[in-house]
């Protein structure tokens, strides 16, 4: 996996693999910057993701979904 540099989405240095569902409905994910706590990190994605996080994953993980493996 190629190094990608976290996305700010609010104050705090802990990494975090975010999965959320774009405006068409496809499933992505992003590896983001945040709060130490999950709660707050939870507020800061749901925030800059405009509601649409379905999962909040501590650390940099490789997320494949079903568009990739077609």
């Amino acid at each position: 996996m190629a190094f990608t540099k976290p996305k700010n989405i609010g104050s705090g240095g802990m990494s975090w693999t975010v999965v959320f569902q774009e405006l068409n409905g496809d499933v992505s994910s992003l590896l983001v910057s945040g709060s130490h706590d999950k709660n707050t990190a939870w507020r800061q994605s749901q925030s800059f993701f405009k509601q649409r996080v379905l999962a909040l994953i501590p650390g940099n993980h490789q997320v494949i979904t079903k568009k990739q493996m077609s």
